[in-house]
């Protein structure tokens, strides 16, 4: 799935999001999320601060159950 969308009022999806069904039931979620006027540590914060909360969804909300954020250039 393509797309770019608000995520925060920093943050943005962009681009592909991946999508890996795991044995137990969960899926492991890839993609690409980055901000304009945070640092790559400020948005790691937000990302980490997620795990725990339900985020809406598309078609579904998500259970963050963990989070896992590398800096890009």
């Amino acid at each position: 799935m393509s797309t770019t969308r608000t995520l925060t009022p920093h943050l943005q999806l962009y681009g592909d999001v991946t999508y890996n069904a795991n044995a137990d039931g969960t899926f492991e979620v890839t993609s690409i999320i980055g901000g304009n006027d945070k640092t790559a540590a400020q948005d790691s914060a937000i990302i980490a601060g997620w795990v725990g909360e339900t985020k809406l969804g598309f078609s579904t909300n998500w259970l963050v159950l963990s989070a896992n954020c590398t800096a890009g250039a």
